[in-house]
């Protein structure tokens, strides 16, 4: 298994790693879509973010002491050249789980970089929504977090010990648009979200051949 193999979002959790593709039927993961959420915390523009991947963390192998319920909403600065986003995951402490609260529709940015989007990247008339495209799972596997580090990414997870919740997302090449423009989609651009479930942060970056 090498990064190049991936064709759509793949997810790390508990020990496993979950793998999609497309679906028939509207479920609760998907790729793209409308972005539906406002965001406060550290301020950027003009572009607004992109809604990248949704999914619900229910039923998935967690660390211990977790039980997260809900959707979570993964989102990046795809107009932002070589956007670092790190955001606020809105839960709710109950007494056996924990839940998501993503119908609040509000996201504290904690830190984005660069701040300021470009008028051409990754290219000019770039899409204000990525195609949304329903998904389901497909696999489950049983992996190590060394081996889902240098199997699914192309640079490793720096300090990745398993008790993050993973999420891959490489250049998809069957949705009607490029996501990284020629080049970007050549080199397999991935974007990698990491899910801190202490923290309850989203650490989004990107990483290429």
């Amino acid at each position: 298994m090498t990064p190049d193999d991936l064709s759509w979002p793949v997810v790390f959790s508990g020990g496993q790693v979950i793998r999609f593709a497309p679906a028939d039927d509207f479920g609760s993961a998907y790729f793209g879509g409308p972005l539906e959420q406002t965001f406060s915390g550290q301020t950027f523009g003009p572009e607004p973010l992109h809604r990248v991947f949704t999914f619900g963390p229910g039923g998935l192998p967690q660390p211990r002491g977790h039980n997260l319920q809900g959707r979570l909403s993964f989102f990046y600065g795809m107009r932002y050249s070589g956007c670092e986003l790190r955001y606020k995951v809105p839960v709710l402490e109950g007494v056996n789980a924990q839940f998501v609260q993503d119908y609040s529709q509000s996201v504290e940015v904690d830190q984005i970089s660069p701040s300021e989007s470009s008028a051409d990247w990754p290219y000019i008339g770039y899409p204000a929504l990525l195609p949304y495209v329903p998904l389901q799972e497909v696999s489950r596997t049983s992996i190590t977090p060394d081996e889902f580090a240098s199997d699914y990414t192309w640079q490793g997870l720096e300090g990745f010990n398993g008790d993050e919740l993973v999420v891959v997302v490489p250049a998809i090449a069957r949705l009607g648009v490029s996501m990284w423009g020629r080049s970007g989609d050549e080199e397999a651009v991935q974007i990698v979200f990491r899910y801190s479930y202490r923290d309850r942060v989203i650490h989004a970056t990107n990483q290429c051949t």
